[in-house]
């Protein structure tokens, strides 16, 4: 569905069809943005919003590298970095992934990365700071203009109001009503509805069954690695 029959929907579900007053188109795209933003946060690995850049960002001698500077998606203005899984230094053969470190740990290991008491080497380390990726040690000379690589996965493309396109999102349509249909009955002060909605959308079975809130069943759904085969094999294919 585009945006613009999103919206629609989740106005037509709380009787509010063609609302400006209350349940306006602009607030039910708002209200699918947020739902977008937050399958992206809840559920990392989504597939069709993973990337792999190479090309962005190259080593130097600095700490941090803002993550605004890697392109990633289709819609470069509207799409930016959710969650980081690694970091690689390129170089041929002298290739390497960098070694994840928690930011206690990193700042432990360096208080004050830049001082010049700790000279310059090849990265081995990284951690996600805010919206910035840091390194340790700072890229000596030789290892300064390698490519860095990146890899994770980026926030969908945010919708316009009346947008006439689809969500980044595959099957997400059910989740996105879910969770804007929540937000219109609360709006409305129907909050009996509203939580019941929301639940819906977020919470598993009460009862203890097998179903689950939408947001779980779709992150159970990209969790699934059909591929892999336990390592029984492909680990040893040289």
């Amino acid at each position: 569905m585009t945006g613009a029959e999103l919206e629609t929907e989740v106005q037509n579900i709380v009787g509010r069809e063609s609302d400006t007053v209350l349940i306006t188109d602009a607030r039910c795209t708002r209200w699918l943005n947020q739902a977008q933003r937050m399958i992206a946060e809840k559920c990392p690995g989504v597939h069709e919003l993973g990337f792999k850049n190479t090309t962005s960002v190259d080593f130097t001698q600095s700490l941090s590298f803002g993550l605004a500077e890697f392109t990633v998606g289709d819609d470069t203005a509207s799409n930016h970095v959710c969650h980081v899984f690694g970091v690689h230094y390129l170089d041929g053969n002298e290739s390497r992934e960098l070694v994840f470190t928690h930011t206690d740990q990193f700042d432990s290991i360096r208080s004050d990365p830049t001082h010049s008491d700790y000279g310059f080497d090849k990265p081995f380390r990284w951690t996600r700071r805010g919206n910035n990726i840091e390194i340790l040690p700072l890229s000596a000379c030789a290892y300064c203009d390698k490519d860095m690589r990146l890899d994770g996965d980026f926030y969908p493309r945010e919708f316009t109001t009346n947008d006439s396109s689809e969500s980044s999102l595959n099957d997400a349509d059910e989740g996105l009503i879910l969770f804007a249909t929540a937000k219109a009955w609360k709006a409305i002060g129907d909050e009996v509805r509203a939580q019941r909605t929301m639940r819906e959308f977020t919470n598993p079975d009460p009862r203890g069954g097998e179903d689950f809130g939408w947001l779980e069943d779709y992150k159970r759904q990209n969790d699934e690695l059909h591929e892999w085969d336990g390592g029984w094999y492909s680990d040893e294919v040289v």
